[in-house]
């Protein structure tokens, strides 16, 4: 039962559970087994401050916490349902994911890459981060031994990944670019040979005096060099994170005309409509009536 969640989804939990432990605590209030109208309040009370994808998740802790001590889960009843779907009804429920980091976008980042050790290795996380639509988690994970050479381009095999908690496995390809200085498996296959490692984590922590470290780098590393890189091209940091490489090559390969079949295969994704999202957005700027006002 320990292993059927990811350790993010366990941590968030366990972080959510305290927080609203801690509420009922300073309100006098039981949590556990927590009645229907404790759980009703404080959604409402959250509902000032947070966002409906915060709650939602807060929720879905105070539900886990229950059914893991047998409890019957609060969060079923009528009056934390109707509550729920007042707050979403008044506060929207639209995500505000990460802005894509598009083809452009990664050129200028490239350019503010620094010399040695370091230069190298980001390098190769944006751009090998780019191609394969790569999670965060995905980057930090990967294994030099996964890593494999065929006459395309590369064959990047991951174990695990947030679609595969079950590590069934699964093959990224990603083939040669056009240009060197901008090849994703020129850049990758750069930073192993300088790295000198024959196992273990692709991407390695980097000291001050740029020495290569045998320890990987995790995936909070990845959200912050793609804000660093964005910050220094001029764009706003607080926008970009570690999911913009992966819904970068998705939103630009849909404006390049790519088909929703050949976009899902390169972002393993299970859903169409996480996919349809990016393709719509993409699609709004296509044939756009105001590219023809002459302003």
């Amino acid at each position: 039962m320990e292993h059927s969640q990811s350790d993010n989804t366990i941590r968030s939990y366990v972080s959510d559970w305290k927080h609203f432990v801690s509420w009922c605590q300073s309100n006098s209030l039981p949590f556990l087994p927590a009645p229907d109208f404790v759980v009703a309040l404080y959604i409402t009370e959250l509902a000032k401050t947070r966002k409906v994808s915060t709650i939602s998740r807060r929720l879905l802790a105070i539900k886990a916490a229950h059914l893991h001590s047998k409890f019957e889960s609060p969060t079923a009843s009528t009056v934390v349902r109707r509550t729920w779907k007042g707050i979403v009804r008044t506060k929207g429920s639209v995500q505000s994911g990460k802005a894509p980091v598009l083809t452009d976008d990664l050129l200028r980042m490239l350019e503010k890459l620094p010399n040695g050790a370091r230069g190298v290795r980001d390098k190769a996380i944006l751009l090998v981060g780019f191609a394969g639509a790569f999670r965060r988690s995905e980057l930090a994970n990967m294994k030099i031994e996964n890593v494999k050479s065929v006459r395309r381009g590369l064959l990047i095999t991951l174990t695990r990944s947030k679609t595969d908690q079950e590590g069934k496995s699964q093959d990224v390809a990603i083939e040669f670019g056009r240009n060197e200085d901008t090849c994703p498996v020129l850049a990758l296959e750069h930073w192993i040979k300088l790295a000198g490692f024959d196992s273990g984590p692709v991407f390695r922590r980097i000291t001050k005096n740029d020495r290569i470290l045998e320890s990987g780098i995790s995936g909070q590393t990845i959200s912050r060099l793609v804000k660093k890189y964005a910050s220094l091209c001029g764009l706003n940091p607080h926008l970009y994170g570690g999911h913009s490489l992966r819904a970068g090559l998705a939103t630009q390969a849909a404006i390049n005309g790519a088909s929703e079949r050949s976009i899902m295969k390169q972002t393993r994704h299970k859903s169409r409509q996480v996919m349809e999202k990016y393709i719509r957005d993409a699609n709004l700027f296509r044939d756009n009536a105001s590219t023809y006002l002459g302003l």
